[in-house]
């Protein structure tokens, strides 16, 4: 049975994005092996995980180094036949293990990050440029968005031939279905996502507040969890100061997606943070639900303005307001004709059926 090793920066990540990708090759044969820092989500993990010490954000060169060395002390363990990596360090570090021990490595690109924007400091421009160099190392790079492939492809026009786009990272259609709201007069709204500025936290609750002025009948919903990071403006006391007005109904951290789509109208996601191409867009399109998203890497990708739901500007209250109104607005059956719509998107385009395929054929090229 070939061993497959996949390398993320949380276990999280592994358990909400990368599961059914990885039940797929399990059942072609594979012995998964998960290797990620541990969270609470490391034990909920059905295959053999090992954890790895990685600063997720951190630059320091020398704790970056024992990550490295960490990480290809367990490749060294495991000696898998391939290795799949996700994000940008497991990308970079895994890259450079599984070269030095002659392992065949698959890179996924599931969005850029900080250090591809164009007011990137020069640190982050160095990794950028260095993220693109290690690229070439690799066998195969999957990406999630053509933008972003296009800025590798400037950078290291010598991979052209070893890449290719993926939808996302798809979605099990069947465990995603269409869903029908629980019967009530309100319109619910709903944001998930890692509660972060760029991911557009402050104007999603900026736009409620205004929206539950003139439509006191509305609700606002907000899932996900704090991300640990420096100067994160969004912290426990700027949640509580709307929860406690009234304006969000703060639900944390869920898993059971498939329940809170049923509670809401309209899935929102005012983000301008570099993306891939946002796992709950794909999951909420699945379950026919409308979404407001910005016209932005990925999401773009996702969401088709007034066939599947409606794109607004990045960074703008305003503009985010309008969609929310616009919605709030339509005929009962016009919302459900965008949920339809995005329903029937991600049958054509978006079912994981697609990313473990093309997972398959690279694979199949790589083991002899």
């Amino acid at each position: 049975m070939p061993k497959l090793v996949v390398t993320l920066n949380t276990s999280w990540n592994i358990f909400n994005h990368r599961m059914g990708l990885l039940k797929g090759l399990e059942k072609e044969g594979f012995e998964i092996f998960a290797i990620a820092p541990k969270d609470e989500y490391s034990d909920k993990l059905p295959f053999e995980y090992f954890d790895w010490n990685l600063s997720k954000r951190g630059k320091n060169p020398f704790i970056d180094y024992l990550s490295l060395m960490g990480l290809k002390s367990i490749y060294k363990k495991i000696k898998p036949d391939v290795s799949l990596h996700f994000t940008i360090k497991p990308n970079i570090y895994g890259t450079y293990a599984s070269d030095s021990l002659n392992i065949p490595c698959i890179n996924n690109v599931s969005g850029l990050g900080e250090a591809f924007n164009q007011n990137a400091s020069f640190s982050n421009r160095l990794i950028a440029r260095f993220y693109a160099k290690v690229m070439a190392k690799s066998n195969y790079v999957f990406f999630q968005n053509r933008e972003d492939m296009d800025i590798f492809l400037i950078k290291k026009p010598s991979i052209a031939s070893k890449t290719s786009l993926l939808p996302g990272s798809g979605v099990d259609i069947n465990k995603f279905s269409n869903v029908e709201k629980e019967p009530n007069s309100k319109i619910t709204f709903m944001m998930a996502s890692r509660l972060m500025k760029e991911k557009g936290v402050m104007e999603y609750f900026k736009a409620a507040e205004i929206i539950k002025k003139k439509y006191p009948n509305t609700t606002f919903l907000l899932l996900g969890s704090i991300y640990d990071v420096k100067n994160n403006p969004i912290t426990d006391a700027y949640i509580k100061e709307f929860v406690d007005k009234g304006v969000i109904d703060f639900e944390g951290m869920q898993d059971d997606m498939v329940s809170y789509f049923r509670k809401c109208d309209c899935v929102v996601l005012p983000t301008y943070y570099p993306e891939g191409c946002p796992k709950v867009l794909i999951e909420a399109a699945s379950c026919s639900k409308p979404i407001i998203t910005t016209n932005h890497i990925g999401c773009r990708d996702i969401v088709d303005d007034n066939y599947n739901g409606f794109l607004c500007v990045k960074q703008s209250v305003e503009s985010l307001v309008n969609a929310l109104d616009k919605f709030i607005n339509l005929p009962f059956k016009k919302r459900k004709e965008l949920g339809y719509n995005g329903r029937k998107k991600v049958i054509q385009a978006f079912d994981e059926k697609v990313v473990i395929d093309s997972y398959l054929t690279e694979i199949g090229k790589l083991i002899k």
